[in-house]
């Protein structure tokens, strides 16, 4: 890496090498160029890496991985039957205790605890669906707070000399575990792709569709009338195709099974330490400020979206392997190393046609 840099350094019209009274003055002072770079590229790496890492659980981090899913649903939707963000659904009926628990969050103060599902069934016909926005804030504001009053509960368990041993120390050691699993816990929105649709989601789907346009009133009356026929008889096919499937499988579920894969946003996922990487190296390499900032410009967005790439191939893949060995070698081998490749490639391009471009 120092001849690439200090061959890429020599011949950049905008830093002309020092003149020496000799060759070994004229090495050294490529040498302390390039030796600069290093530094600056390394010191760089770890002050960003580091800052993302305090960030790490804040709302606009949270904000970021949402924004990644759902473009890597924006692709998906592309290739398959459908793909949706967020787990909204799995809070129907409690949207109320939801946005009410959101606020208490947000003023500082313990959130309300969120009852069992369909206990406030009642209500939900009153209540807007919660956005994926709402449901993600959700899930990741109360596993901050779970973790919150983990670190309380140990440190009350650690000030407590009412305890005799050894149940102190048993249970100072369980809350210890239950600490560091919780923090080891994956979490982030949830992305759910269906590349091939079951029989039971095509029917259910078609009777969504059938009620809808029984309940629109908008409709031309024989648009409607049409469209409803229609729907009634693609409906009244697929309930008797599903038959003769559970008859031929002898009642085996699998029959109706969609062709899927379900995975969630991880920090990791967001490609950020790359990216800080593909930053750090424009910082370091001597150009113009304002042709560092059009390489941060253009290389950011174009690194974020082939991230979103790589999730939405990794998603297919999963989805036709079930997550076995095939995904899980395209994930922790071959994307990581075509993202690699591409960090570098387009870093080098910058330098090659941006950097050393020379003017007529």
């Amino acid at each position: 890496m120092s001849d690439s840099v200090e061959t890429l350094m020599q011949e950049n019209p905008e830093n002309p090498p020092s003149s020496g009274p000799s060759d070994e003055g004229h090495k050294k002072a490529l040498r302390r160029k390039t030796i600069k770079f290093v530094s600056v590229f390394v010191v760089s790496v770890f002050v960003l890496l580091f800052g993302y890492e305090l960030a790490r659980w804040t709302k606009f981090n949270d904000w970021y991985l949402l924004q990644v899913a759902r473009s890597t649903a924006v692709l998906l939707k592309h290739v398959g039957y459908s793909c949706e963000v967020g787990s909204a659904e799995r809070y129907r009926g409690r949207e109320a205790v939801v946005r009410a628990a959101l606020e208490a969050l947000g003023r500082g103060e313990e959130a309300p605890k969120l009852p069992p599902p369909n206990a406030s069934k009642a209500d939900s016909s009153t209540e807007l669906p919660l956005t994926a926005w709402e449901a993600w804030e959700y899930q990741a504001a109360t596993y901050r707070q779970s973790i919150t009053e983990a670190k309380q509960e140990l440190a009350r368990l650690k000030s407590d000399a009412t305890l005799a041993e050894p149940e102190r120390s048993q249970q100072i050691q369980a809350e210890e575990m239950k600490l560091a699993q919780m923090k080891q816990r994956d979490t982030g929105p949830l992305v759910s792709f269906v590349l091939k649709p079951g029989l039971g989601r095509r029917l259910a789907d078609t009777k969504s569709q059938l009620a809808e346009l029984e309940k629109d009133t908008l409709l031309p009356q024989d648009v409607r009338a049409k469209q409803i026929e229609q729907k009634r008889a693609e409906a009244a096919q697929l309930e008797e195709q599903a038959k003769q499937e559970d008859a031929a499988a002898q009642g085996n579920p699998k029959a109706r099974r969609d062709v899927g894969f379900n995975f969630i946003v991880i920090p990791d996922c967001g490609a950020v330490q790359a990216m800080a990487i593909f930053l750090a190296a424009i910082l370091a390499f001597p150009a113009r400020w304002w042709k560092r900032f059009v390489g941060i410009l253009i290389g950011l967005p174009i690194l974020y979206w082939v991230n979103a790439l790589r999730l939405a191939c990794l998603a297919v893949v999963g989805a036709i392997d079930s997550g076995g060995k095939w995904f899980k070698f395209s994930h922790e081998y071959v994307w990581q190393g075509i993202y690699i490749v591409f960090v570098v490639a387009l870093w080098m391009g910058w330098v090659e046609f941006l950097v050393r471009r020379r003017s007529s």
